[in-house]
């Protein structure tokens, strides 16, 4: 997998952790889940070794340790990016609409949450007309979305 694809640095989430610490509890937490999913199907070594973390220390996290900031960034690369692996199947991540909105972060770091929060549902408006376009069923957390925006 590719190194520090999505997070060049872990500035990013230093910054979450001082300043929006809920924001990244629920981060640890949709990492931890995915992770303990990930490890019910496949070998510890093979999926630490795909994230880029040392057996031991994926067991830890996976059991309830707190990570470190960068552990968290090569966290947070692979699950943005876990869903195609190479001679498999691609798969589906079916996030919450709280995790979206954290993966869309991602793309926009710098801007307040405010407009991070505003731009992410200008996108999720034209996301559903896309899918509506296509005659194609709108994911969950698009749904979700549409009834109860987040905050």
């Amino acid at each position: 997998m590719p190194r520090n694809v999505v997070h060049e640095n872990s500035v990013e989430f230093y910054r979450e952790r001082a300043e929006a610490p809920k924001a990244f509890a629920r981060r640890i937490r949709t990492l931890r889940n995915a992770v303990t999913r990930e490890l019910a199907t496949r070998a510890l070594r093979d999926v630490a070794r795909e994230i880029g973390m040392s057996p031991t220390g994926l067991s830890k996290f996976s059991g309830g340790a707190a990570p470190y900031v960068p552990t968290v960034g090569k966290l947070w690369n692979w699950y943005l990016l876990h869903t195609h692996r190479k001679g498999s199947a691609p798969r589906q991540i079916q996030p919450d609409e709280e995790t979206a909105l954290e993966a869309f972060r991602t793309l926009v770091p710098g801007l307040s949450p405010e407009t991070q929060e505003r731009l992410f549902l200008h996108v999720a408006d034209q996301l559903r007309a896309a899918y509506a376009a296509d005659g194609i069923t709108v994911p969950a957390w698009l749904a979700a979305d549409e009834q109860e925006p987040s905050g």
